[in-house]
């Protein structure tokens, strides 16, 4: 793992960490250089977010980016990089972003749902089969509100999943689907589950 250089001033402070795949490793280009945007994305957008909204009565403002790899291997990596934001306000503001890389046909590219949805079906049909279902029933759980269902996801919510052995986990921050206290939901599907919806060379890899 690598620190980002720490920015701090008495306004507002950064810290990331991030991991570095060496050379050796057969994944290690695309994946580096999408850490590398992503990084730089979360670093640029709450420098914006900073010179917009900042005002000089708050106390500092402060952003963390940790990582968890969720799977890395010569066939597959998958990361997610949380990001904590403290803007003001009574509690941090958490966004998710995600590195997926992934050999599909004998080349290794950045992999997005739709990348590596099957012929016969695509990403909306997979977020809404499959995805939203779970959604509702999490949601019922936390909230006993059986009124306030999500009637549909647009593709856009298949931006946050990674890859590990057993399927895979799409993640959806605070705010995402109700009030903070609702919480973050991380929604699970199992290779069986995703079989004829996925690319079966990817559930081929990733399974073993």
């Amino acid at each position: 793992m690598e620190d980002y250089p720490k920015i701090k001033n008495s306004k507002y402070s950064i810290k990331a960490l991030y991991p570095v795949f060496p050379t050796s490793h057969p994944l290690s280009k695309p994946v580096n250089d999408l850490i590398d945007k992503s990084i730089q994305k979360g670093i640029s957008n709450y420098k914006k977010s900073f010179a917009e909204f900042y005002d000089s009565d708050q106390h500092e403002w402060d952003l963390t980016i940790e990582p968890v790899i969720s799977r890395n291997d010569s066939k597959v990596v998958s990361i997610l990089f949380y990001r904590s934001e403290y803007t003001g306000g009574n509690h941090p503001n958490t966004h998710t972003d995600v590195v997926n890389v992934a050999v599909i046909n004998n080349k290794p590219q950045s992999v997005t749902l739709a990348d590596i949805a099957s012929p016969t079906t695509t990403s909306y049909r997979i977020l809404n089969d499959l995805v939203l279902p779970k959604i509702n029933d999490a949601r019922l759980k936390r909230t006993n509100d059986s009124e306030n269902t999500i009637t549909e996801l647009a593709d856009l919510y298949g931006n946050t999943f990674v890859i590990s052995k057993n399927g895979l986990t799409f993640i959806y921050d605070k705010y995402t689907f109700g009030s903070y206290v609702e919480g973050s939901y991380n929604i699970k599907l199992s290779w069986a589950e995703l079989n004829g919806q996925i690319s079966e060379q990817l559930i081929r890899e990733s399974a073993q």
